[in-house]
Formats: structure tokens, C-alpha cells, sequence
């Protein structure tokens, strides 16, 4: 597939890693984030599988070595929620599709998240639920774990901005 287009969305990784462990430990078990030992987040935090998921240039590197860049779209997830439109449009022109669509018919402001927890044990694992009242896992991260993974991966994010262009300093800035 010399002409395979390829499309990579990034989430910012101390986010992403946060919410991966709070699904893992909180969510999937129907526990509380108050019932969880700090040790269990630390433990996942540091196992090598878990971390290679947010280590986001060595992914690049791997790509790029095979692909060229021309052929990546490289976007980051923040813009799902901020301006979808415009990252669909983006993807739309780096597939060479058009991007005159009826955008009405996108739910570009529905909130689809997969099932997860005892209460989806009878749902479809493969399809998305739609929440009206989503609040999302890393708008109560506590501190110590964010500056934990800001200084986890503040060499990786620093690398995606100065050897990949990409605008993502503000990841290691608190919200």
C-alpha cells in the first residue's frame, strides 16, 4: 500500500495516561477515586506498556521510518472537542476527499464515550454511548499525579514540538 493515507490524533499523554489508569482502577472496578491507594496509580503509571502508549515520538519514529511524512496527518484529539469541524476538514483534505458535506449530519457536538463499567455489562463493548453530562476524568486529577506525568513526559512533549512542529507545550502546563 505505497499510497496508504495515514491519519494519527494526539492526546495530550498526561491526560491520556490519566484517564487510561482511572479507567483501569476506578471506572472498570466500580470504585471510587477516594478508595484507590496512590501506590496502584504510581505502579500502573510506571509499567512499560503503559507508558510506550503516550510516548508519542518514538510512535513517529517508527511510522516515519516506513512512511513518508506527506503521507501522516498528525492531529491532536484536543481539537475533537474545540473546533471538530475544522479537524475534520483537515482530514478530509489530507485523504482528498471534499470536505462539501452536509455538516448537520455529524455529531460534532455529541458526547460518545465507550462503555465502561459494571452498569455497561450487558452493552455492546464495540459501540459508543452518548452522555449529555460527560465531565471528563482529567478536570479532577489530583495534582501530585499530573505533576507526576508532566515531568514523565515533558522530554517527549518537548521533542514533538521541536522535531515534529507540533504546537504542544501547553500539555505541560497545568489547566
Amino acid at each position: 500500500m505505497p499510497d496508504v493515507r495515514l491519519i494519527l490524533l494526539l492526546r495530550n499523554p498526561i491526560d491520556r495516561a490519566w484517564s487510561h489508569a482511572f479507567m483501569d482502577l476506578v471506572k472498570q472496578t466500580g470504585r471510587t477515586l477516594e478508595s484507590v491507594e496512590p501506590a496502584e496509580f504510581y505502579n500502573l503509571f510506571n509499567r512499560k506498556g503503559f507508558l510506550s502508549a503516550s510516548v508519542y515520538s518514538a510512535m513517529l519514529e517508527n511510522w516515519l521510518s516506513i512512511f513518508p511524512r506527506d503521507q501522516l496527518y498528525i492531529g491532536l484529539f484536543d481539537q475533537i472537542e474545540s473546533d471538530p469541524r475544522r479537524l475534520l476538514s483537515e482530514v478530509f483534505a489530507h485523504l482528498g476527499v471534499t470536505a462539501d458535506v452536509n455538516w448537520s449530519s455529524f455529531p460534532c457536538n455529541d458526547v460518545i464515550l465507550p462503555p465502561a463499567g459494571p452498569e455497561f455489562q450487558a452493552h455492546d463493548q464495540g459501540r459508543g454511548v452518548r452522555v449529555a453530562d460527560h465531565e471528563r476524568s482529567d478536570s479532577f486529577m489530583p495534582t501530585e499525579f499530573r505533576t507526576f506525568l508532566s515531568e514523565l513526559f515533558h522530554q517527549d512533549i518537548e521533542l514533538l514540538n521541536s522535531r515534529y512542529g507540533l504546537a504542544v507545550k501547553h500539555w505541560c502546563e497545568a489547566p
